[in-house]
């Protein structure tokens, strides 16, 4: 499954049942590049949560002031705040709290090991940032307003939709 436009980014997930469990394999693709480890899986009902928290964190991912700064250092200055016992941030008008505000929580999903994600709300936009940690690079795409939470709006339901009918075979046949 595809959801969003690839010339922006996309989330490609698929399910797996695997006796009473179904695993969920899903990276985001931009440009056709995966973000991610497409095969890596994790346990559905363990991935679904996450997905959730970032779906309800919409409108808080604002900052109160003008960034213009270089996308290393913006993610650098994050991700030491979120994650470094002793924090300091380049990008000065940080702190902890907007940090943790902006931090997309994918911790415990294989398929993202490995990668910080950030999403900063501005004006008509969203920024989204994360940090390959292996290649020691960040990146960012601008998304229009509202576009990440569309897609994965668009995600959670399929997979709704999806489980409810594999948890009810025949369900939609016998109303």
């Amino acid at each position: 499954m595809l959801f969003g436009d690839n010339e922006l980014l996309q989330l490609e997930a698929s399910l797996h049942p695997n006796g009473h469990v179904t695993l969920l394999q899903c990276c985001f693709r931009s440009n056709g590049k995966a973000i991610g480890n497409p095969g890596a899986s994790s346990v559905l009902t363990t991935a679904l949560p996450l997905f959730r928290q970032l779906l309800e964190a919409k409108g808080t991912r604002k900052v109160p002031f003008n960034l213009d700064y270089l996308t290393g250092d913006i993610i650098n200055s994050l991700i030491s705040l979120n994650w470094d016992v002793n924090p300091s941030s380049s990008v000065h008008c940080f702190n902890k709290d907007i940090a943790e505000r902006l931090e997309v929580n994918v911790q415990g999903l294989p398929s993202f090991d490995g990668f910080h994600f950030f999403v900063i709300e501005e004006g008509g936009y969203e920024r989204f940032l994360w940090k390959d940690i292996q290649a020691n690079k960040g990146y960012e795409i601008r998304l229009p307003k509202d576009y990440l939470y569309k897609t994965l709006t668009a995600f959670l339901q399929a997979v709704q939709d999806s489980t409810y009918l594999a948890v009810k075979p025949g369900a939609a046949l016998s109303r």
